[in-house]
């Protein structure tokens, strides 16, 4: 029986840029010349991590202490089993692992676009630019009354406009996530909101949205009352999610007037 070996594929925008065929042992990845398995990329630390290729073809992960972290499957691990087909990433470079024995091989590839396993550092960096230069915008989406299909009102859609990451807020709030941003963020899109229509003195009632985390967030009220301070002539509502609500009873105390705002549950 041919011994068990591990192919190790290592992609950059989905484009192969090397291969490293690993017999039994232990098998250091990392950035240093003096590293076994060199991985010259600029988010990857000099001894990134091990893989461990036993005898009985099992393979596991581990993490030397990286500074941006080891993960399997876009989940951060310590030390984790790998099995054939994972996609792994070091930091921001993503690898595939084929475990086969020799010689049978079988075609390898790689999924295009695989979303990041976490907001990477470069995501990070460019979001703490987004909050500090204000690059997002609003996008006005009608709510028609049906059948008559009269607009009566529209919901305020907030977009990321920095070069360097996505426009979806969901995308956004994920990266947020990992900055803690997740409430600077939301506000940003609720200012934002203000500023596209002050100029205006007739606008529909308009819809818009809150984060979760704003609720257990001091100045949640402070913040909200912005808007009709800012824009009195226009109804709004701030939609809270569903998810946000774990006790009803304790959150009832946000569920109060503040001029024309009001409130509604969105299950989305």
């Amino acid at each position: 029986m041919s011994a068990p070996q591990t192919e190790v594929l290592v992609f950059v925008d989905g484009r192969e840029i090397a291969r490293h065929v690993l017999a039994c042992g232990a098998h250091t990845f990392g950035s240093s010349a003096t590293c076994p398995v060199r991985v010259e990329a600029p988010l990857v630390s000099r001894q990134h991590a091990r893989l461990i290729v036993s005898e009985d073809g099992s393979l596991l992960l581990e993490d030397l202490g990286s500074t941006n972290g080891t993960f399997v499957n876009r989940s951060r691990i310590q030390d984790s089993a790998v099995n054939d087909g994972d996609v792994v990433h070091f930091a921001d470079l993503q690898f595939q692992v084929v475990a086969s024995p020799a010689p049978v091989r079988r075609p390898t590839a790689i999924v295009q676009g695989l979303p990041s396993p976490q907001p990477l550092i470069s995501d990070t960096v460019r979001l703490r630019e987004l909050l500090r230069t204000r690059a997002v915008r609003i996008a006005f989406q009608p709510i028609v009354e049906l059948p008559s299909r009269r607009v009566v009102g529209h919901e305020a859609l907030g977009r990321g406009n920095h070069p360097g990451l996505p426009e979806g807020p969901i995308e956004l709030f994920r990266t947020a996530a990992a900055l803690g941003a997740e409430v600077e963020l939301s506000q940003l899109f609720r200012r934002k909101v203000v500023e596209a229509l002050e100029s205006r003195a007739v606008f529909p009632p308009v819809f818009v949205n809150m984060h979760p985390k704003e609720l257990a967030h001091p100045g949640l009220l402070e913040s909200l009352a912005e808007l009709p301070r800012a824009l009195p002539q226009i109804e709004f509502t701030v939609e809270i999610h569903e998810a946000a609500i774990v006790n009803v009873a304790a959150s009832l105390w946000i569920v109060a007037p503040i001029g024309s705002v009001h409130w509604a549950m969105a299950s989305r």
